[in-house]
């Protein structure tokens, strides 16, 4: 059942965020940043090919796997094969995610649209709150390199923003799961 999944989604995305809180005290929390992605892909491919879309997409799943790929080997280049550098770092691993993830949203208005019936959207709030939030994301992580070195206070609203955003996209998920997720009296 959906809200199962998105029950199981939320506390995965909370423990790799628990995670980053806990390595930030340590000066680095920036190998979260794979793992985040690869878990966020792996779990918005899931929850789209098995419950928001009519039927599984090779070629969305293939795009995940382009981007899964493309996951591993920037994070092999920047923490492996050479030396992490906080000054230059950039998120573009979270681009390809947000990239990928809004390929499926649209997508799944098309199918939507293209199947319209009046009695029946079901999911479609979720997959505006995840195409809003995934579009606002990936237009705070392109320039990334900039608000973390500027001199301004961009350095701390815009981060702030960015936790705002996902806090509410996270919270729209639990009110949809306790919401749905309950035993309806009929």
């Amino acid at each position: 059942m959906l809200h199962k999944s998105l029950y199981l989604y939320i506390i995965i995305m909370s423990a790799v965020a628990s995670a980053a809180h806990l390595l930030a005290s340590t000066g680095n929390n920036l190998i979260v940043m794979p793992i985040y992605c690869i878990l966020d892909l792996c779990c918005l491919t899931y929850l789209y090919n098995v419950h928001l879309l009519s039927k599984k997409n090779v070629f969305l799943i293939s795009l995940s796997s382009i981007g899964l790929l493309y996951i591993i080997a920037e994070a092999l280049n920047i923490f492996v094969f050479n030396e992490l550098d906080v000054k230059t770092f950039q998120p573009y691993m979270k681009i390809v995610v947000n990239f990928v993830v809004i390929i499926y949203a649209l997508y799944f208005i098309y199918e939507k649209i293209n199947s319209y019936n009046d009695y029946k959207f079901k999911g479609f709030g979720l997959n505006a709150s995840i195409l809003i939030t995934y579009t606002l994301t990936t237009l705070f992580f392109l320039p990334y390199n900039y608000f973390v070195n500027a001199k301004t206070l961009l350095k701390f609203i815009v981060p702030a923003f960015h936790v705002l955003i996902v806090s509410s996209y996270y919270f729209y998920i639990t009110v949809l799961i306790w919401r749905n997720g309950r035993i309806r009296k009929h």
